[in-house]
């Protein structure tokens, strides 16, 4: 992994400095005085890539007064460039984002995010391959943590230079191993109680050899027994058959008889209602004189009524048209009497409009509203202030909630400071003088009475605030009182604004009215209209004059015609009474004969149901015959089928068993195979375990990693120093366990590291730590060949500062970048590249030279 660019907004000391390229610098230094913001360049870094700083917080990684961080880090990995996003909210309810892209060689962005957070750092851990711990235990030396490696104890040091060995995949084959074995010992079990059950099953062929030889003797009787009994039932077999027909046809006969006496009972009605409808028809034409006579004067009537009903329809109509002449005549004067009643309905309104006097009026209420609008303006500009107030008030309870943090991480830093008598910083762990400590306590100081003055000021301004907006307020709500009648004088100004200009326009309405009453009161007194009305009523008096209806003498026929109606139907029934007697009397005849064919009909086919009746009783016995024959074939083929399925089931179990003896031969050969995996697995266990190829790896770093260090170390201390590595170490009853322990060899003897303190202990941590980050940059697949060296200086003197420069320079080879962050002035130079971090007003800035 090699940074190319670096872009910060809001983190830590900086606001939004330009971006940081990388390209181009192989060994740089980066410098700035104390609190600039060196460190956090690194912390930007880490940040990025796995969302982890020293702060415990990623909210106190925001800058102060702030609400949200971005950081934005480019990077090459294996010759594709890489592009992460990370960014925070800050907040009780903080949220952040990360975003992965690889940037194409055009600039095009080509987005890696996955569905969350965590899996998309899942896919940058293994971009990197490796983790943030691993990567602060190696390749970047942070502030005050040189020592992170050494000061653990031996197993962690053992399980970190795994991790830089990339030792974890021998932990997923040693997984899988065992998973496989646990699978194999399964499967293995199974065999075994399979070839149990296939034993167990074969020891029972001599008892299946017995069972088979019964079933064959029972099966030869009962298939003797079978075809006996299906030879008697074949003697009946056609009983049923016979028997169902013999129903049948009786059923046929005696339906016929049914409806033989249906019809003889239809036959015998109808003859009845022939001899009736015969004796009606001979009384009728008995009669026949006296209903003519009647006919001939029940015509006669009607000839004379029809006469005068045309008179009467022609009068009718004439009085329809006269009455609605009338009618029309009426109408005309109604309207007439309407038109008057309208006129002087609108004269006296158009007179009331125009006696009105509404200009003085609509005068004063216009002044009125001129006034309150004046106020309602008043009012609005009040509202605004008040609004603005508000937001101001906001802003400073705002202000007053970060002095109020801010103070207090100032309080804790004054008292962590002036409390300490260390020769170094408690705040940020450089060395640190009287002179310097007053320096900072000074500085410090300033800045909280500083923040305390801003405190105080933005207390009293909101206090002044809350005094101006309940003025206004008082101001709104007298306004307010005064301002409540502004749309009734409105709405009465409308008013009287319209009654005006309807009292101009009532004027000429007026006169032209009262000139249209003059007129209709005229037509009214004289009967001036409806003249072709009266013209019409004139001509349809003389036309009913000439008609000559007499209403006597359409009474009198009337009643005449009441008197003979009832022969209209007489003469009806005489006509139809000559025309239906003769074929009346032919069909009684005809039905007659009818009666006697019915009634020898009937007499037959009692005969052929007495013969059927004989022989359905013959035909029930032979069938009960056959039934109980049929149990008995039903019974013997039972037995039959019990004695076929057992001969059927033994042959099944001894053709089973042949199957079982080759299932046998089967199962033994895959067990055996699973036995030679079985085998084949325990020794890839033991090779993927802690004692196999994992402890070979290590076995054959540690010289490497103990000749990179003391490479390093004999060239700070000029050969004086010279570290070895242990694996094994023995115990207090003589046995062996492993280890990773540091033993330190000296003009003095050999001791431990943790023996070593101040600037022996610092190069002793650098050798180590370099040495594993150039095993890192080449091993594990890492390939992250960028050195971070963060401070550390402080503990060396100018002899030794000048042998770690020299050891520095010594490995910029062994990687793409190395970057050191110093405080020292003298120590620049040695430098060919420097990135410089200034304190500004706006937040920390960065330049290169």
């Amino acid at each position: 992994m090699i940074p190319v660019r670096l872009e910060l907004k809001n983190f830590l000391a900086y606001r939004s400095p330009d971006a940081l390229y990388f390209e181009g610098i192989h060994l740089a230094c980066l410098v700035g005085e104390n609190g600039a913001g060196k460190s956090s360049l690194l912390d930007a870094i880490t940040w990025a890539l796995w969302g982890r700083a020293r702060a415990k917080r990623d909210d106190d990684l925001v800058h102060l007064g702030q609400g949200d961080m971005y950081v934005q880090l480019d990077f090459e990995q294996e010759g594709l460039m890489y592009r992460v996003v990370r960014q925070r909210k800050a907040g009780k309810r903080g949220v952040g984002t990360l975003d992965l892209f690889v940037v194409q060689q055009n600039g095009d962005l080509l987005t890696m995010n996955e569905p969350n957070m965590r899996q998309t750092q899942t896919k940058i851990d293994s971009i990197l391959r490796l983790d943030y711990e691993t990567f602060v235990n190696s390749a970047f030396l942070q502030q005050g943590k040189a020592d992170a490696f050494t000061v653990k104890n031996p197993a962690e040091r053992k399980r970190i230079l795994g991790e830089i060995l990339g030792l974890d995949a021998w932990r997923v084959y040693e997984d899988r191993v065992k998973r496989q074995l646990k699978t194999i010992r399964t499967e293995l079990s199974n065999f075994d109680g399979r070839l149990q059950e296939i034993q167990a099953e074969l020891a029972k062929e001599p008892q299946y050899l017995r069972e088979k030889q019964q079933a064959e003797e029972a099966y030869a009787q009962a298939e003797q027994a079978l075809n006996a009994a299906e030879v008697l039932l074949a003697e009946v077999a056609d009983a049923d058959s016979n028997l169902r027909n013999a129903e049948s046809q009786r059923a046929t006969h005696a339906h016929r008889k049914q409806t033989h006496e249906n019809d003889l009972g239809t036959v015998k009605t109808q003859m009845t209602q022939r001899r009736e409808a015969i004796a009606q028809y001979e009384t009728i034409i008995a009669t026949a004189e006296q209903i003519e006579a009647g006919y001939a004067a029940l015509q006669e009537a009607r000839d004379r009524e029809s006469e005068l009903g045309k008179k009467l329809s022609q009068l009718t109509d004439v009085n329809a048209r006269y009455g609605n002449l009338e009618k029309q005549l009426r109408d005309a004067q109604a309207a007439l009497e309407n038109q008057q009643s309208e006129l002087e309905g609108t004269i006296a309104v158009l007179k009331g409009q125009i006696n009105g006097a509404y200009e003085t009026e609509l005068a004063d209420v216009q002044a009125q509203i001129a006034e309150m609008e004046g106020f309602e303006k008043q009012r609005e500009a009040l509202s605004e202030t008040i609004s603005q107030l508000k937001q101001d008030d906001s802003g400073l309870k705002s202000m007053l909630k970060t002095l109020a943090n801010e103070g207090k991480k100032l309080n804790e830093r004054i008292d962590r400071l002036g409390t300490s008598d260390s020769d170094v910083c408690p705040l940020c762990g450089q060395p640190l003088d009287e002179v310097h400590r007053e320096q900072v306590l000074d500085e410090l100081t300033t800045d909280r009475d500083t923040m305390r003055e801003q405190y105080k000021e933005a207390n009293q301004r909101i206090q002044s605030i809350g005094d101006e907006v309940k003025d206004h307020d008082a101001q709104i709500q007298a306004l307010g009182d005064k301002i409540a009648v502004l749309p009734r004088l409105r709405q009465q100004a409308g008013t009287l604004q319209a009654q005006a200009t309807q009292a101009q326009d009532a004027q000429v309405r007026l006169t032209k009215s009262q000139a249209e009453l003059d007129i209709v009161q005229k037509a009214l007194a004289e009967g001036d209209y409806g003249h072709d009305l009266r013209i019409q009523l004139q001509q349809l008096d003389e036309e009913r004059n000439t008609i000559g209806y007499d209403t006597d003498e359409y009474e009198a026929v009337s009643t005449q015609r009441a008197e003979f109606s009832s022969y209209e139907q007489q003469h009806l029934q005489l006509q139809v009474a000559r025309s239906a007697l003769p074929t009346e009397q032919t069909a009684l005849d005809n039905l007659l004969a009818r009666q006697e064919q019915l009634e020898k009909a009937i007499a037959d086919e009692d005969a052929d149901l007495k013969r059927l009746d004989e022989e359905i009783k013959a035909l029930s016995v032979q069938v009960a015959v056959k039934n109980q024959r049929r149990e008995e074939v039903l019974k013997q083929r039972a037995l039959f089928n019990a004695a076929s399925g057992k001969l059927g089931s033994a042959n099944q179990q001894l053709a089973a068993l042949e199957q079982l003896r080759a299932r046998r031969a089967t199962i033994e050969e895959q067990r055996e195979q699973a036995e030679q995996q079985q085998a084949l697995y325990k020794e890839l266990e033991y090779a993927f375990g802690k004692n196999g190829v994992p402890t070979m790896i290590i076995e054959a770093a540690i010289p490497e990693l103990e000749t990179a260090a003391n490479e390093l170390l004999g060239r700070m201390t000029d050969g004086r120093m010279h570290l070895r590595l242990s694996t094994l170490t023995t115990n207090v009853d003589g046995s062996q366990r492993e280890t990773l322990e540091i033993e330190i060899a000296d003009e003095l003897g050999t001791r431990p590291y943790e023996m070593y303190s101040g600037g022996e202990a610092f190069r002793i941590n650098f050798a180590i730590r370099v040495a594993l980050s150039k095993m890192l940059a080449r091993r594990a697949g890492a390939h992250l060949r960028t050195l971070f060296i963060d401070e550390g200086f402080g503990t060396q003197d100018d002899q030794g500062r000048n042998k770690l420069v020299e050891a520095i320079t010594a490995i910029q080879d062994d990687f793409d970048l190395v970057l050191v962050i110093t405080h020292i002035d003298e120590l620049r130079d040695a430098f060919p590249v420097h990135v410089i971090v200034e304190k500004t007003n706006s937040g920390s800035m960065i330049s290169v030279r």
